[in-house]
């Protein structure tokens, strides 16, 4: 789901049943998730200052991240062990520690659930947090987890011109691929940053060209029309910044794929940072994606939910 539409969503508090909590058993959960071992798991934080919200992301199971899976009971258990209230989780942003998370009120802790969803009986839970530290804006898409984050290798910062420059650049030579002039680009937003991943000993640096229509939630839902986007990704190479990860969009929309950038932090623990990308397609709900790095290239390392029910469809 986009941000704009967590922040709506999340602040709907509409009554349900309630049901007593479980204890939890000895089965792991279908594809390793293990209540009783405790994993460590990724949150994300949405919503305003005025009522931040966290979600669960992942779990780590050594240096893979795994997708949560649980049936729809032990997830009143998870609930009661991972965001019952006064637990707290470090939060990070741009790789670094970036504040305190504290859970307020986890899910079913009053005994109705903190959100629903129409026609939706199993629901991915939330927490109500509050935040401590220099990061107090939930709508800076920050993470939070329990496991210890070592921040960024410090590299060598780039003037901003420069950024924009290699990011331009190598975002035209992407979207050359895909036949996009230059004049074409000059049409749609351009957005560039540079990160301290890693990859390198120089920093990373993301060029993005994107349709001003063509924001996650947007557009046509039948794909009518058609669109472009390019999303770059430049490391340098040898004495050169070229592109690691190439996105080009120029056709319809129903078969357009989008990525932003969100963040970078080093999941997996190996010294280089994971990028973190929203993704969407024109009229859908967006997901998260993690890129790793390897072989001089990033490549997709996990994918997220589209959606917070988790009802069998």
């Amino acid at each position: 789901m986009t941000l704009s539409r967590l922040a709506v969503i999340a602040t709907i508090l509409v009554a349900a049943a309630a049901c007593d909590k479980k204890t939890a058993g000895s089965a792991p959960a279908p594809g390793g998730f293990d209540l009783a071992k405790r994993p460590e798991v990724l949150f994300q934080l949405f919503g305003d200052r005025s009522d931040p919200r966290m979600l669960p992301v992942l779990y780590f199971d050594g240096p893979s991240l795994k997708q949560l899976e649980l049936p729809a009971a032990e997830w009143r258990v998870f609930d009661s062990l991972y965001t019952r209230p006064g637990n707290k989780y470090t939060l990070y942003a741009d790789g670094a520690p970036a504040g305190i998370v504290r859970v307020r009120q986890g899910m079913w802790e009053t005994g109705e659930p903190l959100y629903t969803l129409p026609g939706c009986q199993s629901l991915l839970p939330h927490a109500a947090v509050t935040v401590a530290g220099g990061a107090r804006d939930a709508q800076g898409e920050y993470f939070a987890t329990s496991r210890t984050i070592a921040p960024p290798i410090a590299t060598d910062p780039m003037a901003p011109a420069e950024v924009a420059r290699e990011a331009r650049r190598g975002a035209q030579v992407v979207g050359a691929s895909a036949s996009l002039s230059t004049a074409k680009l000059g049409s749609l937003d351009f957005r560039a940053v540079a990160l301290s991943t890693g990859a390198t000993s120089s920093q990373t640096i993301i060029g993005t060209f994107i349709d001003p229509g063509g924001g996650p939630g947007m557009g046509d839902r039948e794909g009518n029309g058609n669109t472009a986007h390019v999303f770059a990704i430049l490391d340098r190479i040898g004495t050169e910044y070229v592109p690691t990860f190439r996105l080009s969009v120029n056709g319809p929309q129903r078969t357009a794929e989008f990525r932003r950038y969100v963040d970078h932090l080093d999941l997996t623990g190996d010294g280089v940072s994971e990028i973190v990308l929203e993704g969407w397609q024109f009229g859908a709900d967006s997901y998260l994606i993690i890129l790793g790095f390897a072989d001089g290239a990033w490549t997709e390392k996990f994918r997220g939910r589209s959606s917070w029910c988790l009802d069998q469809r």
